[in-house]
């Protein structure tokens, strides 16, 4: 059909000028006139659009808010790993100000050493004076609070129900909110079911180090506590790490090893934990209460 209408078309124009022989020059021109418009407008219609610019200021606006929105997400949920599958856990809704300047953005790969056999791990073994060094200050598990100013509580997700201090008259040298760090609660935890193990405990009663100075149900208080802490805490991270196992022939009798050196991505605990030496602290050797208006719960948790 539209051959057919085209051929139509080419015919009838090429008949202009015996028309316009016959009726006139002006019946000619006019003919011709509204047969070669006719042609370009069917030109111009299978002829494909070019964009306006108001279409493509449309689409300009709408990649670029895409690639906005895709960065601040980047941004927000930054991936634990490399491959993106995994995302950041185990982190506080608020971060303090004081860990952000400090930037412990940056992680480091970790080999896990937690083979069954001792082979001088100075973390592992018998309780003593070296032993009980490394977890207090190596592992900070002996760190004391630091303090959140005032005006930086809010960020850091802290309350005014929380304690805190002004600085003025009897509160004078205590200023801010004193906080504990959960890494070193942790660890502190971790060290007390180490020294409340069957093989440990009575070593640490004998001297009543720490919290073996208390009763004995407040003891079974605490480590429960931090038992359930520390579960809370493993629980949240879950890691997802495998542990292969070896076959093992060790004087012809058949067995398997499960592989515990497994590598994993790190904060760079070893600059948090020179940041704490330096700025954690103890309480100054004073009597110190509530002052009228000062939040106070009704009972301990």
């Amino acid at each position: 059909m539209a051959d057919t209408s085209f051929r139509d078309s080419d015919a009838t124009l090429s008949d202009i000028e015996e028309d316009a022989d016959k009726t006139g020059l002006l019946y000619g021109i006019q003919k011709r006139s509204s047969h070669l418009s006719l042609r370009q407008k069917l030109s111009a219609a299978l002829q494909p659009r070019r964009p306006g610019l108001a279409t493509i200021s449309i689409v300009a606006v709408l990649l670029l808010t895409n690639f906005l929105t895709w960065n601040i997400a980047k941004a927000i949920r930054k991936p634990e790993q490399d491959q993106g599958y995994i995302s950041r856990v185990g982190e506080p809704p608020k971060v303090a100000k004081v860990f952000k300047e400090l930037d412990l953005t940056q992680t480091h790969p970790w080999m896990f050493e937690s083979a069954f056999h001792n082979y001088g791990n100075p973390w592992r073994g018998r309780p003593g004076p070296e032993t009980d060094a490394i977890w207090e200050n190596e592992g900070g598990a002996a760190f004391g609070f630091i303090w959140i100013p005032l005006d930086e509580a809010e960020e850091a997700g802290i309350t005014s129900d929380h304690m805190h201090f002004d600085g003025k008259g009897d509160q004078d040298g205590l200023e801010g909110y004193p906080v504990h760090v959960e890494v070193f609660h942790q660890i502190h935890c971790l060290n007390l079911i180490r020294m409340s193990t069957w093989y440990n405990s009575d070593y640490y009663r004998a001297r009543k180090q720490l919290a073996f100075s208390h009763p004995e149900e407040q003891v079974i208080e605490h480590v429960d506590h931090c038992i359930d802490n520390i579960r809370q805490r493993l629980m949240c991270t879950a890691d997802v790490g495998l542990i292969p196992f070896y076959w093992v022939n060790e004087t012809g009798r058949i067995g398997t090893d499960p592989d515990f050196q497994q590598a994993h991505t790190c904060r760079d605990f070893s600059k948090l934990h020179a940041w704490m030496k330096e700025n954690s602290k103890e309480f100054p050797n004073v009597t110190i209460a509530p002052r009228p208006g000062d939040f106070q719960k009704s009972g301990f948790t």
